[in-house]
């Protein structure tokens, strides 16, 4: 082993780069993970405040959809007395 001449030196190597990448990956990783909760925080916050927004929007266009339904109902013709 350690001989380029053999046919696991190379995937020695690879491991080895393998183990590297792993290593500096799992060093920086907590740092990502904190530097990710505030932005987490925001969004979380943003969509609560969309999902309010949303639901004031849904009430007001379910009143009106009720009101344009009541005056189109008080348009028509009373059809029960026709007979």
């Amino acid at each position: 082993m350690g001989s380029l001449d053999q046919p696991d030196f190379g995937l020695s190597m690879a491991f080895a780069f393998l183990l590297f990448v792993m290593s500096v990956v799992w060093i920086f990783l907590p740092f990502a993970i904190f530097g990710i909760k505030d932005l987490l925080r925001r969004l979380i916050e943003e969509m609560r405040r969309n999902t309010a927004e949303l639901k004031v929007i849904s009430s007001a266009l379910a009143a009106d959809r009720a009101d344009r339904e009541a005056e189109r109902r008080d348009a028509m013709p009373d059809r029960s007395t026709d007979v």
